[in-house]
């Protein structure tokens, strides 16, 4: 959304170049606050991006550092040592 306040003060400050109308601060802080809201929604993206991509590494890392196999956990058998047999 910050590049509608962008363009249209561009086009604002060309419209009071020459001093016949006036609105030229206000052309001038569509700007600046345009050109800041584009930023600070960047920044926020790469942000997000690499928090993201951190989560997905840390997830992966996760299942391929697991040495564990379906042989370590009693998996509903019965038989001799399982939690059943103590009931």
């Amino acid at each position: 959304m910050g590049v509608v306040p962008l363009v249209l003060g561009i086009v604002g400050i060309t419209r009071t170049k020459n001093g016949e109308r006036k609105g030229r601060g206000m052309a001038i802080a569509g700007v600046v606050l345009g050109a800041l809201q584009v930023v600070i929604f960047i920044v926020l993206f790469i942000i997000g991006s690499l928090a993201a991509l951190s989560d997905v590494f840390d997830t992966a890392s996760t299942y391929q550092g697991s040495t564990s196999s379906t042989s370590d956990y009693n998996l509903g058998q019965t038989g001799a040592g399982s939690d059943l047999d103590e009931l």
